[in-house]
């Protein structure tokens, strides 16, 4: 090493390094600038999606992916019980009140009928006497206990003095006779007459139809079925 290095180093400092500066030097400084910025927004980009990646990531793996969205399927007119909505002798009701369920053992009879009378008792119809068919339905509470009754009285056996026509006044007058009327209105399958019967401990309602072919229907409730609801199932029958 020479022994003035230290003065040659001063002597270097002190010089005037200046450089021409040509419009051809400028153009490269501000290009290699330009590059830097883009390489360094570009790294800086690259480095939030990077982020960002992870976080979602990260969410799925915790609680997996979002749900699907979906349609609930179209709500389907039904019965709260299912033996409700089959048949019953040509009809069927559309309307069950809720808390009610019937039994699957319809009752299947034959019966003598008389004036505004359904012998219904053990005698059996003797054979001259004019009959009708009678299928019944009992609904009864989830808890225990009958609550409602659905009723199809259908003229069978006439007479020379008992025609089809006698036979269902008959019949619709066995449930409407000594009860009090209340009201008359129309049904999808015919008239209907609401009557009460008044008991010595409740008031019971009974909703009689009488279709234009000459079946009767009875739509009987004990004391806590509500008269309005008696007449919800009687406006819900239909042919089946």
């Amino acid at each position: 090493m020479s022994e003035n290095r230290p003065d040659e180093l001063a002597a270097l400092a002190d010089a005037d390094f200046d450089l021409p500066l040509t419009e051809d030097l400028v153009s490269r400084v501000r290009r290699g600038v330009r590059r830097r910025r883009a390489a360094r927004a570009a790294a800086l980009t690259t480095g939030v999606f990077a982020a960002v990646g992870a976080i979602v990531l990260a969410v799925n793996l915790v609680t997996g992916p979002g749900p699907s969205v979906t349609l609930p399927p179209a709500a389907s007119a039904s019965t709260s019980d299912s033996v409700a909505g089959l048949p019953l002798d040509g009809f069927r009701i559309g309307f069950l009140p809720e808390g009610l369920r019937a039994d699957p053992r319809d009752s299947v009879a034959t019966f003598a009928v008389a004036e505004n009378r359904l012998r219904d008792d053990a005698t059996a119809p003797g054979p001259g006497d004019p009959t009708a068919s009678v299928t019944t339905r009992r609904y009864e509470r989830a808890n225990g206990g009958s609550a409602m009754w659905l009723t199809v009285l259908r003229p069978k056996l006439t007479t020379p003095t008992a025609g089809p026509q006698l036979i269902t006044e008959w019949l619709a007058g066995s449930r409407t006779a000594g009860r009090t009327p209340l009201e008359t209105f129309d049904v999808p399958v015919g008239g209907a007459e609401l009557v009460a019967h008044s008991g010595t401990e409740t008031t019971t309602h009974d909703v009689v139809i009488t279709t234009d072919d000459g079946v009767v229907i009875s739509v009987m409730g004990d004391g806590r079925v509500l008269v309005e609801t008696l007449k919800q199932v009687a406006m819900s029958i239909v042919r089946a």
